[in-house]
């Protein structure tokens, strides 16, 4: 999971600009090759005022792994005292993926001399072979250890 968050000072129609820029290009290229996504959304107030133009401005970008960008959402703050700037937040709504309830076996609490039991009364009149009285060895040999 990646988060990318800053001031790109690039300009793009995708982000509310009217005309897009060479920087604008290389940041979508960027964000596109590795697969994040742009956190925006066009009703939020900008997150910069210039006082030169007269307008806000949002070079903030927030960018997430496209799994993921679904469940986040930009925030952009109050504004900083004597400052042209509004701090931005990511608030992301991650919830954990629920692990499925396994059953286990607890070797400790087996009651063995009933398998012991129940086994050899099962297998009493299988055709005797080298092969199975090997496993027959092999199993006493577990069971007594």
């Amino acid at each position: 999971m990646n988060v990318v968050i800053g001031d790109f000072n690039s300009h793009s129609t995708t982000w509310g600009y009217r005309e897009m820029n060479e920087d604008g290009e290389l940041v979508e290229t960027w964000a596109d090759a590795n697969q994040l996504s742009l956190i925006h959304d066009a009703k939020l107030p900008a997150s910069f005022n210039s006082p030169r133009w007269r307008r806000g401005h949002n070079p903030d970008r927030i960018f997430t792994s496209t799994r993921i960008a679904i469940q986040c959402e930009k925030v952009v703050l109050d504004p900083i005292p004597h400052s042209q700037h509004r701090p931005i937040a990511l608030n992301a709504v991650i919830t954990p993926r629920g692990v499925p309830f396994r059953r286990r076996l607890n070797l400790r609490k087996a009651n063995w001399e009933k398998f012991a039991k129940d086994f050899y009364s099962y297998i009493k009149d299988l055709p005797a072979t080298s092969k199975l009285r090997h496993l027959c060895r092999v199993d006493e040999e577990i069971l007594n250890a």
